[in-house]
């Protein structure tokens, strides 16, 4: 079954928690979710699939943590989206890549210090590689800045670093609401 957007409903063990203005009952997504939530960190997990011993919900939250951790940003900046690919679509050197390879692909603003983004992707790296049990030579991360004003989120450009606090307050209450609860 779909939402009115024309996407599939999640299965139940991925539904968001309840009170989430974006996902209806049945955990369809609503057409608000066409924005897509926050992404200040959009991480692509190009794996071509996550171990089965890797639950995605682990791996988001460390990443989640992470990021908060380093740039002091909300975790509701944070979006993690895991993408499978197939092993005949990803090459490198001409050659098929190992199999085991997670690529984990970020945006962030600009602002951040290059102690703080070398941080951050270590951090990342040694998160992936404790939760998806993979070997760190299987692990690729990459963390992209971006000007706040090349990003739209909820109608608004992104704040500066440091001031999301001031963002979040001018949402409308639906979505400020949501976005405190995510912390």
């Amino acid at each position: 079954m779909s939402g009115p957007d024309g996407h599939p409903a999640l299965p139940a063990e991925s539904r968001p928690a309840e009170g989430n203005p974006f996902v209806d009952e049945r955990g369809r997504c609503l057409a608000a979710c066409r924005l897509r939530r926050c992404h200040a960190l959009i991480h692509r997990l190009h794996g071509f699939r996550l171990p089965h011993h890797c639950p995605a919900r682990t791996l988001a939250k460390s990443i989640t943590a992470l990021h908060s951790e380093h740039t002091g940003a909300p975790r509701s900046f944070v979006q993690t989206i895991f993408l499978p690919v197939a092993a005949s679509d990803y090459f490198i050197g001409g050659e098929p890549a190992d199999p085991r390879c997670i690529w984990v692909y970020g945006h962030i603003r600009q602002g951040r210090t290059e102690a703080v983004r070398t941080a951050m992707a270590e951090s990342i790296a040694a998160a992936v590689e404790n939760v998806a049990a993979i070997p760190r030579q299987c692990i690729w991360v990459y963390l992209n800045e971006l000007a706040r004003t090349d990003m739209i989120e909820f109608g608004s450009v992104l704040p500066v670093p440091g001031q999301e606090s001031a963002w979040i307050e001018s949402m409308s209450p639906d979505v400020r609401d949501h976005l405190r609860a995510l912390g």
